[in-house]
């Protein structure tokens, strides 16, 4: 045996030099420790390291949860028994993901806006807008991609889908949304969607396609007959530069 050891008689610490003999004599009380005390107060001696060891382990967890989760410590240590259960409701995943949003965890944000999506296709629109706003294009993408082809419908979506397909590459796809969200509103000037469908075809060096669009803007709405000049010239004189 060796390191300190305490007789079970007096429980005052032996000395050092006296646990290598054998019998251990206790030089406080005088008690001899036999064989089968030493190998009990030896397993004693490891519970109470363990012990030790896992509640200093459970401490540092605590500390670390709480000081990652502040005042929602406890709400996520019961979604988190939820998960383990059988799940959680959409409300409790819905609170949830409230809470990792408020404390800008978007890992875990989107985590949940997937999970709700898996049980509504209603929610790939809120998790193809969270992933845009992440700049996770590719991602933002397939979201919408699902979401359409889920049967969902919508103008704003399809102006997002239509971005995050100029922002991977897929210009064709990316022209046939742009173009939809611009014949839903033809009496409309939507200049946001125009400059970001120019900003797409030009990046893609489709600079003819690109100026149509502006002089179709231009053509249908005469108010705005010098609408995005600046762009229109910088379009001819890169035209010129090629040339």
């Amino acid at each position: 045996m060796t390191g300190h050891s305490n007789c079970p008689r007096c429980l005052q610490e032996i000395h050092n030099s006296r646990l290598l003999g054998a019998p251990v004599v206790c030089n406080s009380c005088g008690c001899v420790l036999s064989p089968t005390q030493k190998a009990s107060e030896a397993r004693l001696e490891k519970v109470f390291l363990v012990t030790t060891i896992a509640s200093a382990v459970l401490m540092i967890a605590g500390f670390v949860h709480i000081a990652s989760w502040g005042g929602a410590s406890l709400q996520v240590i019961g979604f988190k028994a939820g998960e383990l259960i059988g799940g959680n409701s959409p409300a409790a995943v819905e609170k949830m993901a409230a809470v990792c949003l408020e404390l800008k965890k978007f890992d875990c944000t989107e985590k949940l806006y997937a999970e709700l999506a898996r049980g509504d296709s209603k929610q790939l629109a809120r998790l193809g807008k969270f992933q845009l706003q992440q700049r996770k294009f590719k991602e933002a993408a397939d979201s919408f991609r699902q979401f359409f082809a889920a049967g969902g419908g919508d103008i704003e979506v399809n102006y997002l889908y239509a971005k995050a397909l100029g922002e991977t590459g897929q210009i064709a796809e990316a022209v046939k949304h742009f173009d939809y969200v611009l014949s839903a509103k033809p009496d409309v000037v939507q200049i946001t969607v125009v400059q970001n469908y120019v900003k797409y075809l030009v990046g893609a060096n489709q600079l003819e396609d690109a100026k149509k669009v502006i002089k179709n803007i231009r053509r249908r709405h005469t108010a705005v007959s010098s609408f995005m000049e600046t762009e229109l010239k910088a379009i001819s004189e890169r035209e010129a530069g090629k040339a």
